[in-house]
């Protein structure tokens, strides 16, 4: 303990312990201040809300796409950043059980590498009124949640073997082969699919193993490696479960470089299960949709037309 002569002895903090203050102050404000400039609905959110609430108070959209929303939470970012990871270990070169050509591997491996890791948790449905309905599948934003609630996309994207992206016109109707068959994809077994909804699928598209299947909705990711494209199966489980965490595939930002034949005349199907529209099948006819190149990233797309924290 410090002795000071009598009489001597400071009042209150020393000039040291001001100046910290005075930093931890100046810190805390610019903190506050660079929040409130990012969410300007910070502050009316003093207390957590029900994700249908939030949908309810957003002004109505054309192009709002709530099949694609995304509800991102901190918690999940380290789990989603070690996904991450594992893919780019497993296209880094060493992997033995990885057979597939080495500029396919690293087109694939740098372009996961520019992906967010976004913290995305799947809502069962996206509908204001259906989750009130169901609260215990309404989820409660707390402080550090977020909500992305994108425009519709117009195209569908497949992620081929030789690690591109092609996107491909949506089309009602249609099934995963056909959008492998309009990027070129051929003697793919097994297609996985990423629906914008943050649900996963793998459908078997080959003629011994083709199975009835829900239709990729407008912004679905597909992997459709081929049977000999040096690709392992948990691979492809890892790519596609990253890709769902990424919202709905964006319309590529230039325009249509080729059209593709595919089969069309759709046929209805039951509905599937939890409140989802119904699907459609394709037996064989003749079609056309448009196929455009590489599509860009979602960290690109600008697509986003509301984002909201909330706090409490």
């Amino acid at each position: 303990m410090t002795k000071y002569p009598r009489g001597r002895k400071p009042q209150g903090k020393t000039e040291h312990h001001r100046q910290r203050s005075l930093k931890r102050f100046a810190f805390s404000g610019g903190v506050l201040a660079s929040l409130v400039l990012v969410s300007p609905m910070l502050q009316a959110q003093s207390t957590p809300k029900r994700l249908s609430d939030w949908l309810l108070e957003q002004p109505f959209t054309a192009d709002a796409y709530n099949l694609g929303l995304s509800w991102r939470v901190a918690d999940e970012i380290p789990a989603q950043y070690a996904l991450r990871q594992d893919l780019l270990q497993t296209l880094s070169g060493t992997n033995r059980d990885l057979t597939a050509p080495a500029q396919a591997v690293t087109r694939l491996r740098e372009w996961l590498a520019g992906l967010p890791v976004t913290g995305r948790v799947p809502v069962s449905v996206a509908d204001a009124r259906w989750l009130q309905a169901n609260p215990i599948r309404d989820p409660i934003l707390l402080a550090g949640h977020s909500v992305v609630l994108p425009r519709r996309p117009t195209t569908v994207t497949v992620i081929t073997g030789n690690g591109m992206r092609c996107a491909v016109t949506h089309a009602p109707g249609r099934e995963a082969r056909a959008y492998l068959e309009a990027c070129s994809v051929s003697k793919a077994d097994w297609a996985w699919i990423a629906q914008p909804d943050g649900r996963l699928q793998r459908f078997g598209v080959a003629t011994w193993n083709r199975e009835v299947q829900d239709e990729p909705a407008p912004g679905a990711w597909i992997w459709g490696p081929p049977r000999d494209g040096g690709w392992s199966e948990q691979f492809s489980e890892k790519l596609i479960a990253f890709l769902a965490t990424q919202g709905p595939a964006p319309d590529p930002l230039k325009g249509p470089q080729r059209d593709a034949k595919m089969a069309s005349k759709p046929r209805r199907v039951a509905p599937t299960p939890g409140g989802a529209s119904e699907g459609y099948r394709v037996p064989a006819a003749e079609g056309t949709v448009t196929a455009t190149g590489d599509a860009s990233g979602p960290q690109d797309s600008g697509q986003s037309v509301a984002t909201v924290s909330a706090t409490s």
